[in-house]
């Protein structure tokens, strides 16, 4: 098949949502089916380098620019309430994106008879589409985003996060109404969701087209190394490890007051925090607060290859 794939996110180094859309890609060109996909312009270089080094044939990557804008630079400057902006912008430039990226998918009809269209990333359920109007038949998803955190645990973020999820809250019960979502599900063939949860905030009359699937992208690594043992508590440094972007919603700082816990039975336990994001000052705050400062280690970021020895170490 000739299958045309939208994904925004789609970068071979990076891990998340960005591993997820290219693991789209690269599973189904090892399928056999030729692949185009749109993405951002940023991916190209590692798309590029990627798809040279394992002289890939099948794959045809497209890219499209953001355009130049940011909110961030007038609203709410220096303001705690930055991040409102931030998101504020993040929505206006995707939907900047996916128009673009719409009319590059038009000009590709013409060259090429695409059996279908697959939009993969971005997969939030609350962000529409447009290469449902392309006329072909349109796959939509996995979305993601319909999980929804329990009241017990809001109590513990800080309060831009408990202002964050109230609106994420909001916007989710929007769904039901916003006509971009109602277009983009009535053009789906087929309604791909990571949970029953997301699925729920679809309208009941497009769920019978709709199918709840696992999502997650392949293991990079097959085998355990040989020599992996398992460590001592008395001789050896008992390691925990976090990785993941430093936001409220990630849990870590349910993690730290747990970490303290277990200092004071292992008391040469330490904790390794890979990963950066708005919330560290708070959470190396939190540190503090908790004493168990000088038993945790910071690190912002590594690269995507060496990610697995953090796991093994």
């Amino acid at each position: 098949m000739k299958i045309l794939i939208s994904a925004f996110n789609c970068n071979p180094e990076k891990g998340s949502e960005d591993e997820l859309g290219w693991s789209w890609v690269l599973q189904l060109s090892q399928m056999g089916h030729e692949v185009w996909v749109i993405t951002e312009a940023n991916n190209q270089p590692s798309i590029e380098q990627f798809i040279s080094k394992k002289s890939l044939k099948n794959i045809n990557a497209y890219y499209h620019n953001l355009p130049v804008f940011s909110f961030n630079r007038w609203i709410f400057k220096g303001n705690k309430f930055g991040i409102i902006a931030m998101r504020i912008t993040v929505e206006i430039l995707l939907f900047h994106w996916q128009w673009g990226a719409y009319q590059t998918a038009k000009l590709l009809t013409q060259q090429v008879a695409f059996d279908c269209v697959h939009h993969v990333t971005n997969s939030c359920v609350r962000r529409y589409s447009f290469m449902g109007f392309l006329g072909l038949p349109f796959i939509l998803g996995p979305l993601a985003g319909g999980l929804r955190t329990p009241w017990r645990f809001r109590k513990s973020y800080p309060l831009m996060g408990k202002i964050l999820d109230f609106g994420r809250d909001l916007a989710n019960s929007w769904i039901q109404f916003n006509p971009l979502m109602h277009l983009t599900f009535t053009k789906a063939s087929k309604i791909y969701l990571d949970s029953e949860q997301t699925r729920s905030l679809i309208p009941k009359f497009y769920r019978h087209k709709s199918e709840v699937i696992f999502n997650v992208p392949p293991c990079r690594m097959t085998t355990i190394p040989e020599g992996i043992q398992r460590k001592s508590t008395e001789t050896e440094t008992f390691r925990v490890l976090f990785v993941g972007r430093l936001l409220f919603w990630k849990g870590l700082h349910l993690g730290l007051k747990a970490f303290a816990q277990l200092l004071d039975k292992i008391p040469n336990a330490r904790l390794t925090a890979l990963g950066r994001g708005p919330e560290e000052k708070w959470l190396q705050g939190l540190t503090e607060q908790l004493g168990i400062q000088n038993a945790v280690d910071w690190i912002s970021w590594i690269d995507q290859k060496e990610l697995i020895s953090a796991y093994l170490h």
